[in-house]
């Protein structure tokens, strides 16, 4: 998880990806109140882009979550 952090290491991110389960991942998203943000593919998953699957978020829930880290 460090390096998915501070090095935005997208192998990290897939392996938390892999052991968490996307879906929960948008479930706690939901639950702290991201309600516009949805992770649908893994880190450089380039063939789901091509179909039309991206991860998605709004600049209103990146700020919501910047005031609530601060």
């Amino acid at each position: 998880m460090t390096l998915m952090i501070i090095v935005s290491d997208n192998t990290a991110t897939n392996l938390i990806i892999e052991l968490l389960g996307i879906e929960k991942i948008n479930q706690l998203f939901k639950d702290l109140g991201f309600n516009n943000t949805s992770l649908n593919r893994k880190m450089m998953d380039f063939e789901a882009l091509k179909n039309g699957i991206d991860n998605t978020t709004t600049a209103r829930d990146m700020v919501y979550g910047i005031k609530a880290l601060a």
